[in-house]
């Protein structure tokens, strides 16, 4: 499955994020969960269909790292050496300058990392260098 899971509590964050990809040409369906227990339920669910053959589990999963309910960094470190995750490109949503909690992030298995508000620049470098991830529209010339 190609899915995209944004999981953020700034509802307008992630509208910025989708219109980004959007803009991209990022075709992925997306999925968008606004705390962390939420997300948390969700990819346990996923990891269940998975061991039962199922393709659910994400592509890409995009994590704030201050939600309500679970954090992003107890988010990666559930999925993290998860044999359904293996695939799943983790990407952390921080403010610019965090690098504590970017090491954190690192540390707990996150993949890259984007600073908040979201640049296209910055995506379209992540299409870039993790290409296999991302669907993406043939009208959009290539980043």
């Amino acid at each position: 499955m190609h899915e995209i899971v944004i999981v953020e509590d700034s509802e307008s964050d992630a509208q910025v994020l989708e219109r980004t990809l959007s803009t991209a040409g990022v075709t992925n369906p997306v999925r968008y969960f606004r705390n962390g227990t939420e997300a948390l339920f969700f990819l346990q669910e996923a990891e269940r269909n998975a061991a039962q053959g199922l393709p659910t589990t994400p592509a890409v999963l995009f994590l704030d790292l201050k939600l309500p309910g679970a954090s992003g960094l107890e988010i990666l470190a559930a999925v993290r050496n998860r044999a359904a995750f293996a695939g799943t490109l983790r990407i952390v949503l921080t403010q610019f300058g965090d690098f504590h909690s970017i090491k954190k992030a690192y540390v707990q298995g996150a993949d890259s990392f984007l600073s908040k508000p979201i640049k296209q620049e910055e995506l379209a470098e992540l299409i870039v260098v993790f290409p296999r991830y991302w669907l993406l529209s043939s009208s959009v010339p290539p980043v």
